[in-house]
């Protein structure tokens, strides 16, 4: 669902609000992947630029044009609070974390300048929480930043996005793409950096004891391929490098087909084959299967 309008306030001022949210109306906004969460913003715009504030999308979200899936399923983008350490098989993907979105931030884009559009993305520090009032303690976490900046020129687009929080996690990642003809090819990369290791205490994900800190390399190769005016055939290759002591080292590939039926609708199918290395007795699975088959709308 969602509802947004935009108010005129003169000379060239306008108010803008977006309120967005999935069929799992208990999720917020930083359950960012799949059917959860949306984005929520109040903001303005006119000469200057844009300034969104709430939950609006991150600069960084521009970065999941690296694959032709977006951050879903296929993508090897994974859901992520800035923590770089995850829960479970799909914690952590090959593209790293996927930040769509973060709860009390502010967003500002300003105008393109000659192909060039700069973002910047702030995230207040969350207050800590005592267990008297909550079901569990949670201490302070640290503000959030997201720098991004992208240049389009003709076929070719190029994005890169810096995310961070101080003495918990780092990521530099991007992409490069040319149009050629039918063809969209794209060559994509992240550095993270996870500067604190984190230590499992959630019994019931089967999950080695801790996740080391440590740096972390990923890159990835796609194609979108207009083989008709509604059919595009996808494709997408990754893999992450883990060079903290744990190695665990991620595969990705999938391939897919789009089938527009309107601006709004299309049918699709994808098949996707992830694989876990070194991660024996850390993870329930080391190999991951997927086959999609759906319909999407957009409202």
């Amino acid at each position: 669902m969602t509802v947004l309008g935009s108010e005129d306030l003169g000379g060239g001022l306008k108010a803008n609000f977006l309120l967005e949210n999935d069929f799992d109306a208990t999720k917020d906004a930083t359950s960012n992947i799949g059917s959860k969460g949306g984005e929520q913003f109040v903001g303005l715009s006119g000469g200057f630029g844009a300034v969104q504030f709430g939950a609006p999308n991150t600069p960084s979200l521009d970065v999941s044009n690296r694959t032709p899936f977006g951050t879903k399923i296929g993508s090897g983008f994974a859901n992520g609070g800035g923590t770089g350490t995850g829960k479970g098989t799909a914690s952590y993907g090959v593209q790293g974390l996927g930040h769509v979105r973060e709860n009390n931030s502010v967003v500002y884009t300003a105008p393109t300048m000659a192909g060039f559009t700069a973002k910047v993305g702030y995230q207040f520090n969350a207050d800590a929480q005592s267990g008297t009032n909550v079901a569990t303690a949670v201490t302070r976490a640290n503000a959030r930043t997201d720098v991004g900046l992208s240049y389009v020129n003709g076929p070719l687009t190029a994005v890169f996005a810096n995310y961070q929080q101080s003495n918990v996690y780092r990521q530099n990642h991007g992409y490069v793409s040319y149009q050629i003809g039918a063809l969209k090819a794209t060559y994509g990369f992240n550095r993270d950096n996870r500067l604190a290791a984190y230590t499992n205490t959630t019994p019931s994900i089967a999950l080695g004891s801790n996740l080391a800190a440590g740096k972390l390399t990923g890159q990835n190769i796609a194609a979108d391929y207009a083989l008709a005016s509604n059919i595009n055939l996808l494709a997408n290759v990754g893999k992450l490098n883990d060079k903290t002591t744990n190695n665990y080292d991620r595969k990705i590939t999938a391939v897919g087909v789009k089938y527009t039926l309107s601006p709004r609708t299309s049918l699709y199918a994808r098949n996707v084959t992830e694989k876990l290395e070194n991660a024996a007795g850390a993870w329930d699975k080391n190999s991951i299967k997927t086959t999609l088959v759906g319909l999407q709308h957009n409202f």
